[in-house]
């Protein structure tokens, strides 16, 4: 398997600050429910906090490589997937499976 180009794995900008504002109002409304005691304060506090760790945790993208195979040369479907295909060229990324057992 040849790489031709490799991209993809920065890291959103935006997102980071959208997931930052996020938790700021999530923030703001937990210590405003608990200096007021009101329940619904509470529960958009939570959704806040649900939304800014679901923004945080997507704020970096998938590497791809675009690749060539050898005469003979197969692609590890276990460690990779094939996003698409443009005659001999194909597009793939790792699979989250084998970055989390890269990762232990």
């Amino acid at each position: 398997m040849d790489v031709l180009n490799t991209y993809g794995g920065e890291t959103s900008t935006f997102t980071l600050i959208l997931a930052v504002i996020c938790g700021l109002l999530a923030l703001f409304f937990f210590v405003g429910a608990v200096l007021t005691e009101e329940p619904l304060a509470i529960i958009v506090a939570i959704l806040f906090a649900v939304l800014a760790l679901a923004l945080w945790s997507n704020a970096s993208e998938q590497v791809r490589h675009e690749v060539t195979l050898r005469p003979d040369g197969v692609i590890d479907a276990r460690k990779y997937e094939i996003i698409e295909q443009r005659g001999a060229i194909y597009v793939i990324e790792e699979r989250k499976i084998a970055q989390e057992k890269v990762a232990e």
